[in-house]
């Protein structure tokens, strides 16, 4: 019997669909949401430490952009963990 096209796409949407009913959905996209927030956290810890050696070293330019990309790091990162664990709350019924 030949494949229709399309068909895989359905296959796939109908297991998400119970997958959301189920709930697990919800708590697989929470834990790669904060997984993310906490890995863009730590990318921003890793700047700020390279800003802190900057401005020891005497190279305020240095330690100023440094400290510029850690400051934006740390916005995305806790928008993502704090974004993903408001839109990922259980809605009651």
């Amino acid at each position: 019997m030949p494949r229709v096209a399309g068909s895989d796409a359905r296959i796939l949407w109908s297991y998400l669909v119970v997958l959301w009913c189920d709930g697990r959905l919800h708590r697989m996209t929470r834990i790669l949401g904060i997984m993310a927030g906490i890995g863009i956290l730590v990318l921003a810890g890793f700047a700020w430490d390279d800003s802190a050696t900057g401005w020891s070293a005497g190279h305020s330019d240095i330690g100023f952009w440094w400290a510029v990309i850690a400051t934006f790091l740390t916005i995305a990162g806790l928008g993502a963990v704090i974004g993903t664990w408001l839109h990922t709350r259980p809605i009651e019924d």
